[in-house]
């Protein structure tokens, strides 16, 4: 692990989010971002038309990103009853479009939630 900090809200002495981050070695930079929604009273709305996957029942947003100058990032986002999840990956095969996608999904539901 690279680096653990909190985010969010503060509720009964607790923070509502964390943010994670590893580099791992033949990927890239994994950054995990969970939020308590529910903690800070918050809701979330989802846009159907972004829905194109999903991560352990729950409708996802999985989606590449390249800038011109070809740095890329990699981002899949989901939504539980309480905790929304964001997992992005900046690959060191950024040619690897598909791999990279299905890599990053993989590692979403392994995290469970």
């Amino acid at each position: 692990m690279v680096e653990a900090t909190t985010a969010g809200g503060v509720s009964d002495g607790r923070w509502s989010g964390v943010t994670r981050s590893w580099d791992v070695a033949g990927l890239g930079f994994v950054r995990l971002d969970e939020s308590e929604y529910r903690e800070t009273g918050g809701s979330i709305t989802l846009v159907k038309e972004w829905l194109n996957s999903e991560v352990n029942g729950h409708p996802a947003t999985l989606k590449t990103m390249r800038s011109d100058d070809g740095a890329t990032l990699v981002s899949i986002s989901w939504v539980t009853e309480s905790t929304d999840f964001r997992l992005d990956l900046q690959p060191v095969h950024v040619d690897a479009v598909e791999a990279n996608q299905q890599t990053l999904l993989k590692l979403a539901r392994s995290l469970g939630g």
